[in-house]
């Protein structure tokens, strides 16, 4: 997320202002003497002039020029903030070269404007989300916005932001959670009138099942507070489906799993537990040991995948943070008693039969086994996109590590390496021929005087030093971070920083064997 001042103070106080705010930051929008780089504060007649046609329309090719880099808009009146929020609204740079390069989230901007004044209006309705002052602002700006900051706090905003993530994963978790139950509650009662002319769960099961999924586990997973780590990640674009790739590995992983284990025990079960058949008795027969612990183990892998449906990013550590949300913790308790005591005192109602200590302990391990398959699933995840990514992006010795647009760092190639090599030995022979003038060719340098000097050894480690996603990511300029790139640059910088380590390791290596070499002829000449 960007964050752009827009503010009708002179153009130096501003500059001032968002500097302390860290709204212009070194390295990325001031140069090293502190000062803005073109095109990151300017007044809003200049901004005015260059925007928009003589007919004081928007101009929004030459407005896409100035977006990605702009910070600080000072000077500025109504009109120019409405400027901004159209253009943005309506630019398509993203779909471009350049705006790839730039590192662009790949789709229309989600603009949000803060105003409290009646001339604020049309930006706060032209803007998708606005924002108005409870406490100073006018009645038409709060009409006109979305959100009213009751306390007129800044900070309220960044509050809005972190609940609104939060909403929107509690709905994915959901999700994620009753697709999972449908997929195997649905295969197994199709499967089981198929072979067995009936379906091992009951009617009166499924409600129960079905009560789990649709009221219960809501409750469970909506009901998750917001976390400051949903603040790093980068934002959902507005046509993102709410069914992510992570989510369909756990959904399709888990049913095909959860059924696999339950048609063992429907078709193999009496077998391996020693217990009697409960096909074809027909639906007036009493309830069995068999289909009991059927719907028993099924509650449980539905239990324990309630808690693995807290995670929607394959986290390995599965169990973060479930002591923060004691409603969670609660569901979760009450629909463990109410199994248990269905199962124990449900009888002809619904349809089970006590069951021992052993089969109890069996239920419970088929439900808990779900975890380590789900740890599994992860590795195969992240292995197989990792695999992709190599295969999309092979690493050749022309490859360049930062892609195009990425500033802040060289690029490192092989071809970089063999130019740092000769910088080294042009470093040696200039140190070498200073030495000599200075002692009159009276004294010859020594192979320690000679040394690659610690300075240029710290800009190649600096050269090779392979950037963390958190910095590419900040990088990358222009609209929202796209995770993806920065991840991707920094496998590739990975890979290659570690050739390049050795390269250079071997290259200081051989360069004071040389030297050594060159001064032992020298030492025998004389």
């Amino acid at each position: 997320m960007d964050v752009r001042m827009v503010t009708g103070d002179n153009l130096d106080t501003a500059i001032a202002i968002s500097k302390r705010a860290r709204i212009l930051r070194p390295g990325d929008d001031l140069d090293p003497r502190g000062q803005p780089l073109p095109n990151t504060a300017m007044t809003g007649p200049d901004f005015r002039k260059r925007v928009t046609f003589k007919n004081g329309k928007l101009n929004q090719e030459a407005f896409d020029e100035i977006w990605p880099s702009l910070r600080v808009l000072a000077r500025s009146s109504p009109t120019d903030k409405y400027l901004l929020v159209s253009g943005l609204n309506d630019s398509e740079l993203y779909a471009t070269e350049r705006g790839v390069s730039l590192g662009l989230y790949p789709d229309r901007q989600v603009v949000a404007v803060t105003g409290d004044g009646t001339n604020d209006a049309p930006a706060l309705k032209r803007a998708d989300v606005g924002f108005a002052m409870g406490i100073s602002g006018t009645d038409v700006a709060k009409d006109a916005a979305d959100i009213i900051l009751m306390d007129d706090n800044f900070s309220s905003i960044v509050l809005a932001i972190k609940w609104g993530r939060n909403v929107y994963d509690s709905i994915s978790k959901f999700l994620q959670f009753q697709l999972a139950v449908n997929l195997v509650a649905i295969s197994l009662a199709v499967i089981g009138a198929l072979t067995a002319s009936e379906s091992p769960l009951k009617a009166v099961q499924m409600l129960w099942v079905n009560l789990i999924m649709d009221s219960l586990a809501s409750l469970a997973l909506a009901t998750e507070p917001p976390t400051d780590e949903l603040l790093l990640r980068p934002p959902y674009g507005r046509n993102a489906s709410l069914i992510t790739p992570n989510m369909i590995w756990n959904v399709v992983g888990q049913g095909i799993y959860q059924l696999t284990i339950l048609c063992v025990l429907f078709f193999n079960g009496p077998e391996i537990l020693g217990i009697d058949d409960g096909k074809g008795a027909g639906h007036l027969a009493p309830p069995s040991i068999h289909y009991c612990i059927i719907f028993n183990s099924f509650v449980f892998m539905i239990w324990f995948n309630q808690i693995l449906s807290r995670k929607l990013y394959h986290e390995f550590n599965i169990l973060s943070g479930i002591f923060n949300n004691s409603i969670f913790l609660m569901i979760m308790f009450l629909e463990a008693i109410l199994q248990v005591l269905l199962v124990s005192f449900g009888g002809a109602w619904f349809k089970t039969v006590p069951l021992s200590l052993n089969h109890w302990i069996l239920c419970v391990c088929i439900g808990i086994s779900t975890w380590p398959w789900q740890f599994v699933l992860i590795f195969l995840s992240k292995t197989i996109r990792r695999l992709k990514t190599k295969k999309q992006r092979p690493i050749s010795s022309e490859a360049s590590v930062v892609p195009e647009g990425i500033s802040g760092r060289p690029e490192i190639t092989i071809e970089g390496i063999k130019r740092v090599s000769a910088d080294i030995q042009a470093e040696v022979e200039l140190r070498r021929r200073s030495i000599e003038a200075h002692n009159g060719g009276k004294k010859k340098p020594t192979p320690a005087d000679l040394s690659v000097s610690a300075k240029i050894i710290t800009g190649i480690q600096k050269v090779l030093e392979t950037p963390s996603e958190q910095e590419l990511q900040k990088q990358i300029v222009g609209g929202f971070r796209n995770k993806t790139r920065a991840s991707t640059a920094h496998n590739m910088a990975y890979q290659l920083s570690s050739h390049g380590h050795k390269a250079t390791k071997k290259l200081v290596k051989q360069t004071s064997i040389e030297l050594r070499s060159q001064t032992s002829m020298e030492e025998g000449k004389k």
